[in-house]
């Protein structure tokens, strides 16, 4: 009975604790930081599903967040890179599947592990009580079910999946707010990004491309639209697209969908193959498309003008800054080839 009694006032310790510590008023210094939220309507679409809207709002958030949750892995990167200490943080949780080499840090036990690209692992971040929580673009609709459990909590929209420099400087800007002892070493990565696409622009921009996006045995081409999730080859890079007509037909994040026959057709100068199924541990069927006859005839692959692209940084890490440089690396060998 003693034993019991002991385990009963135990428990209620342990849930008056959590109960204080996702109750309790934070204090300390703010900053004002502008965004872009995705709010739940509380409507159901034909499909039952929930309706979610775009709401611009300005929030005050606390400076120096010492418990830290990312679903954002370019965020990850971003930190990884300024240093996570540095930044003054003491706990950090970010999903662990499909993490890329070059975040293969991260699965080490001290870090937690969120959940998933697209739902939080709620048990893990009760434990942690985070302090901040930062989403991007898969992630992004759960911004109302995590302010509404953890209240206390600031929630910031780092999205950047569809990469542009634009949005990498703003998550800069806003990181740099949020941990003012790294903001000078945010921007100098920054700075480096921004030249290194300078100066690639400034070459590419004489020469057409074609982005391919091979997905087990689908292809889709993305252009320069304005929703196209791959538009960075044409609106950064500063490629011109191959095909004579472009534009909205690019919209969405899945490309606009094309066979051998149609890719002969546009016969593009240089191509840059993104394999998704290699970045969500799929079966590929790059090899495949490469050994048909009708593709070794397309002009870039006599030419020797085909350049695969890392597919963790194009497609699980955008927005950081090592994915970026590997985006920007990939393409430096195509215009190191022009000087041959």
């Amino acid at each position: 009975m003693k034993k019991v009694l002991t385990l009963i006032v135990a428990l209620v310790a342990a849930i008056t604790l959590v109960a204080c510590n996702n109750s309790s008023k934070r204090t300390g210094e703010t900053v004002e930081i502008t965004q872009t939220i995705s709010v739940d309507t509380g409507e159901k679409n034909s499909k039952g599903e929930t309706v979610y809207k775009k709401e611009a709002v300005t929030q005050k958030m606390f400076i120096n967040p010492k418990r830290v949750v990312t679903f954002a892995l370019g965020v990850a990167d971003m930190l990884d890179t300024v240093g996570i200490e540095k930044a003054g943080i003491t706990t950090f949780a970010l999903p662990k599947s499909n993490l890329p080499v070059d975040l293969s840090k991260f699965n080490d036990e001290k870090y937690i592990n969120a959940g998933t690209l697209f739902d939080a692992s709620l048990d893990q971040l009760n434990l942690m009580d985070p302090e901040l929580i930062v989403l991007d673009g898969r992630s992004l609709n759960l911004y109302s079910s995590l302010k509404k459990q953890y209240p206390q909590a600031d929630i910031l929209n780092a999205s950047n999946t569809s990469y542009t420099i634009e949005a990498h400087k703003e998550n800069v800007l806003n990181l740099g707010k949020l941990f003012p002892s790294v903001k000078s070493d945010l921007e100098k990565e920054m700075t480096i990004i921004e030249t290194k696409f300078n100066e690639i622009n400034e070459v590419a921009k004489q020469h057409q491309a074609l982005f391919l996006l091979s997905n087990g045995k689908a292809l889709s081409v993305f252009g320069k639209g304005t929703s196209s999730r791959y538009n960075v080859i044409h609106k950064e890079f500063g490629f011109q697209d191959a095909r004579a007509t472009s534009g909205q037909e690019d919209a969405g994040s899945h490309g606009v969908a094309i066979n051998l026959e149609a890719l002969t057709n546009i016969n593009p100068e240089v191509i840059f193959i993104l394999d998704r199924a290699a970045a969500t541990n799929n079966e590929s069927g790059l090899a495949n498309l490469k050994n048909e006859e009708q593709f070794k005839k397309l002009d870039a692959v006599k030419a020797g003008k085909v350049y695969d692209l890392n597919p963790g940084a194009w497609y699980l890490v955008t927005g950081g800054f090592q994915s970026t440089k590997t985006m920007i690396a990939d393409i430096q060998v195509y215009i190191d080839s022009l000087a041959n």
